[in-house]
């Protein structure tokens, strides 16, 4: 297998990953707020590098607060544009390097 496909199976991995944790933070309308707050994370996490591969600024802060953003809607955005992201890239992509800097302003690559 080739890098490409393996990353459109890590793509609907990750979907369904998602999917598993939105379900067990809806079941309950007690959700524990750490448990909120570390998939807020983890999406927030998913744009960011998203927008570095874009060559964008991210939409949304590394640690969103649950509190304020729909989990649902950020990953059904996020979902979207790795989707749309995944079905433009080429082979031959994923050799290049990407030049980035962190939100504590540290510059990598």
């Amino acid at each position: 297998m080739t890098a490409l496909p393996l990353i459109h199976q890590l793509h609907r991995h990750l979907r369904w990953a998602d999917a598993r944790i939105q379900a067990a933070l809806t079941a309950t309308d007690e959700a524990p707020a750490q448990a909120r707050r570390e998939y807020a994370h983890v999406l927030g996490a998913e744009e960011t590098w998203l927008a570095r591969l874009e060559g964008r600024p991210a939409r949304t802060a590394v640690w969103p607060d649950p509190r304020e953003v729909s989990l649902e809607d950020l990953a059904r955005r996020l979902h979207h544009g790795w989707a749309v992201y995944l079905e433009e890239l080429e082979e031959e992509q994923l050799g290049v390097t990407i030049a980035y800097t962190t939100t504590a302003g540290r510059e990598f690559s």
